[in-house]
């Protein structure tokens, strides 16, 4: 040992330290040599780890290192490198750990990227190994692939837990510093999280940063920061985002990336809170057998109870197992007003679906939860439940393929009223019994029911097409009186809320461009009121405080939907949640203490389906075609079939989808944006493929037409001042739009040359134009008059006559080619799950032979000739066609949200 003390290491070959004969060498650094040694004792190979010259004589050093040798040998788990023993001789302080032989994870890597399964499956045993450090309360600080050992099975073994915390002031003179290593006495560089950096307290979040770049370097081939030297390198560190894993290598998952994206954040409140939350996301996403879907941005429960049926006859008060609570680290829920910076909200996790609980609504007594388990926040294609709080069982009340929204329980607890969406698009409540029981249409025409009395109901009413009002009525629709009526024909107020004092009326409505600000009316409904909440941006939901002094907002105006407070009646609005996820719905407690809401992940992306397969298209962002608030009226293919024009959101969305458009090259595979900074709402290519007209959105929330060309020549050119939407081309000179007179919108003709337009048709539009391929019509959406659901499809003769009724509660579109139109029909034709029928048109015919007063069912479809079908799939977007039938675009989203607590600040 002696020899060791003298300055040289290689000389301690042969000798002997306690029981342990050293064999050879097998590692060494700033923080310490490591020896393959003999237990003479046990005859067995072990791991020998002896101070740096520099630490021998530091005594505080020496303490500190036998301190975390005792704090090391009670971690028992199978990743982790177990300690046999801690020994001093000659003055000279040693660890005995065990042997693992094979490579180290570094080695591993030399050879480029690993698959995704074995990526996914490493990552989630060493997720597990500093949970065990973590709930022990040591911080690695310095975990690297050269720090993962992997055995002859496969397994991972982390090596050097908290040695570099607890020598962080023992430095090592003879340490060098590559370009590869970069070694401080705080980690290694390359590794390193910016609050290390920046000489901040480590914790486990700092850690986590670590497996972050360990999971990018196994997904990639290569580390996330790729500056050589150490000044450039931690700059890059500190300021610079690193670049998506996907773009490096195509073959990992979007889910996978996103994990690897969460854990590298700068900030550690944005990261997971703990190794366990991402462990739990890895395996989740490891036993998925889609290898995509099984975790989610916001997967994120410590443990599950097992989930078995149970009748709500417990309700007298038994429970079952709690379902455990977890809260995303990389959300921070804090009031950045009231709170103290980094005072995170406390949370608790209330359901822990892989897939998606939405709406919550609680009881009058706050006992029970009801949400719909289905993945939109607005109608869509789930189940009603209802759960005991604060730990019951999740139980299904409806078991039907109704597209469903806005539970509320009646005054008594005994039922959940809930929104029901029919073929008709009618906009229904229907009830089911909360102990059991078959559900049933109970008020038709009337949506977002509330009891604002024993027996007095606040709802939503279509007035005539889709125009929609705030009602208020009893129970047998008896002294029914209007609340707030929208000027616009093509505004919907979706969603209703009484003050406690009973003066005031929250709402959320649409317009024919999409969500609006929220606002506030008199109960008595005498005033449009005014805008509340925040002014920019779109609002979904709202609710008020028990005592009417808050009212509560889900909105967009920071980038994403979180939620919002405001003071009433003065007050200005204050964000409440924050991050890259989504918080949507709101049910405040009796106590005014917390609320529950939705809160997870959005991802959509951008399909094509060519001759029965199907593949992403979009790489970047949330992408996705124009929305069904503008009719998606244009084409989104080239006239070639070879490249594809779609959006992807930027900044705050508008209307009912937008962003910047970019272009997939379906030959050459490249994706570039086309109009950048322009947040484009819907579009059309012209005929030769050379230009686009499009509709955007400017600073003060109006949308108008624009012209551009598509190889940039030229700037883009506004074609009108006045407000428009959904812009399509007919001639070289013509383009279609639909724009408001008064409060109905028409179709309107523009002249590109002269600038001047002419309402085109004279009945109400409800969406905006389609051409017909040939050029000859024009296709609209019309209100059905006098009649509470929506609308009649009609095509106009372009140079005038009467127009051809083509269906009812549908939409239409053709392929470039003229040979095949594509009908949508049903309930999901709102939310894109619809079922599309594809129909040969006869040879020279723009439309099949159509029955009398035009296609009113799918039996009607399904008797006309050459008819096949493309099912809808749930999360599946509308379709647009493409060249040929055999061609189609469309967006997916990939959804998962679940329900939380949140306790006010």
């Amino acid at each position: 040992m002696g020899r060791m003390m003298g300055g040289t290491t290689g000389h301690m070959i042969g000798q002997t330290l306690g029981h342990y004969r050293i064999v050879e060498q097998i590692g060494a650094g700033g923080m310490g040599v490591v020896y393959r040694a003999h237990d003479e004792r046990l005859d067995r190979d072990v791991a020998l780890k002896v101070l740096p010259l520099g630490a021998l004589a530091d005594e505080s050093a020496r303490r500190r290192f036998r301190k975390e040798a005792l704090t090391l040998a009670k971690l028992s788990h199978p990743h982790i490198g177990v300690v046999h023993d801690f020994d001093t001789q000659d003055g000279a302080d040693f660890l005995v750990m065990e042997y693992i032989p094979g490579n180290t994870l570094a080695e591993r890597l030399a050879g480029g990227a690993l698959p995704e399964k074995e990526t996914i499956a490493l990552g989630a045993q060493i997720a597990s190994a500093l949970e065990e450090a973590h709930d022990h309360g040591v911080v690695h600080r310095d975990l690297k692939p050269g720090n993962v050992m992997l055995t002859a099975k496969g397994q991972a073994k982390v090596l050097d837990f908290g040695l570099a915390k607890l020598l962080r002031h023992a430095g090592d003179a003879n340490a060098t510093m590559t370009r590869t290593e970069m070694e401080s006495d705080a980690g290694t560089l390359p590794y390193m999280a910016p609050e290390q950096l920046l000489g901040n307290p480590a914790d486990s979040r700092t850690d986590i940063h670590a497996l972050g770049g360990v999971l990018y370097e196994m997904a990639t081939g290569r580390r996330p920061f790729q500056e050589r030297t150490a000044a450039a390198l931690a700059g890059e560190i500190l300021h610079k985002q690193p670049r998506k894993p996907r773009e490096l290598n195509p073959q990992i998952s979007a889910e996978l990336e996103w994990v690897i994206l969460k854990c590298l954040e700068k900030e550690p409140e944005n990261r997971y809170q703990s190794a366990k939350e991402l462990q739990v996301d890895l395996r989740r996403l490891g036993s998925s057998t889609s290898g995509a879907a099984a975790v989610t941005t916001a997967s994120l429960s410590r443990a599950r109870a097992p989930l078995r049926r149970r009748t709500l006859a417990l309700y007298a008060g038994l429970s079952v197992a709690a379902i455990g609570a977890a809260f995303w680290a990389w959300k921070t829920l804090t009031n950045r007003t009231s709170t103290a910076p980094g005072k995170a909200a406390r949370i608790e996790q209330i359901t822990a679906f892989t897939d998606s609980a939405t709406a919550p609504a609680l009881s009058a007594d706050g006992r029970m939860l009801a949400f719909i388990r289905g993945a939109g926040t607005f109608i869509t294609s789930g189940q009603i439940y209802v759960k005991l709080l604060p730990n019951g069982e999740p139980v299904p009340l409806t078991r039907d393929a109704t597209h469903k929204m806005s539970p509320a329980f009646s005054p008594d607890g005994a039922r959940v009223a809930y929104t029901v969406l029919p073929d008709n698009q009618s906009w229904d409540t229907w009830t089911v019994p909360v102990l059991g029981g078959e559900a049933r249409l109970w008020l038709p025409n009337a949506s977002s029911v509330s009891w604002i009395g024993p027996h007095r109901l606040l709802f939503s009413e279509i007035k005539t097409g889709i125009h929609m009002a705030i009602v208020a009525a009893d129970e047998g629709r008896t002294g029914a009186r209007d609340i707030y009526v929208p000027e616009d024909t093509r505004g919907m107020a979706h969603h209703s809320y009484l003050s406690p004092d009973g003066k005031w009326v929250l709402l959320s409505e649409m317009d024919r461009s999409g969500w609006l600000p929220c606002r506030v009316v008199p109960y008595e409904g005498n005033s449009a009121g005014r805008v509340v909440g925040p002014a920019k941006g779109q609002c979904t939901e709202a609710a008020w405080a028990p005592d009417g002094s808050w009212m509560y907002f889900t909105s967009n105006a920071s980038g994403s939907f979180q939620i919002w407070r405001q003071r009433f009646p003065g007050g200005a609005p204050e964000e409440l949640t924050f991050g890259p996820t989504v918080a949507e719905g709101i049910a405040v407690s009796a106590d005014g203490r917390s609320l529950i809401t939705s809160m997870g992940m959005v991802q959509m992306s951008v399909w094509i389906h060519e001759n029965g397969s199907e593949r992403q298209i979009s790489a970047e962002g949330n992408a996705l075609l124009p929305a069904w608030g503008d009719g998606f009226p244009g084409s989104v293919f080239s006239p070639d079939g070879k490249k594809l024009y779609y959006l992807v959101e930027s900044g705050v969305r508008a209307g009912f989808g937008s962003g910047e458009l970019w272009v997939k090259d379906l030959v050459s595979n490249s994706n570039e944006v086309v109009l950048p900074g322009l947040n484009v709402t819907s579009f059309d290519i012209s005929s030769d493929g050379q230009r686009v007209v499009f509709s955007a959105v400017g600073v003060d929330g109006k949308s108008r037409i624009w012209l551009a060309r598509l190889d940039r020549r030229s700037s883009p050119e506004q074609l009108r001042p006045e407000e428009a939407l959904g812009p399509v081309f007919g001639s070289d000179d013509e383009v279609y739009f639909r724009a408001v007179e008064g409060s109905v919108s028409y179709i309107h003709e523009l002249k590109v040359s002269s600038g001047q337009a002419r309402r085109l048709v004279s009945e109400p539009a409800i969406n905006s134009p389609i051409l017909s391929p040939d050029g000859q019509w024009i296709v609209s959406t019309t209100p059905l008059a006098g009649q509470d659901s929506p609308a009649i499809v009609k095509a106009y003769p372009k140079n005038g006559g009467a127009p051809i009724t083509l269906c009812q509660r549908c939409s239409a579109k053709w392929t470039r080619d003229g040979r095949s139109l594509f009908l949508s029909f049903g309930a999901g034709n709102v939310m894109g799950e619809a079922k599309t029928f594809v129909i040969a048109l006869p040879p020279g015919k723009t439309f099949p032979s159509l029955p009398p007063g035009g296609i009113k069912t799918e039996v009607d479809v399904q008797k006309l000739h050459g008819v096949r079908v493309i099912r809808p799939v749930i999360n599946r977007g509308f379709i647009f066609p493409g060249v040929t039938s055999s061609v189609y675009a469309f967006d997916k989203k990939y959804v998962q949200r679940n329900l939380y607590r949140v306790v006010l600040p």
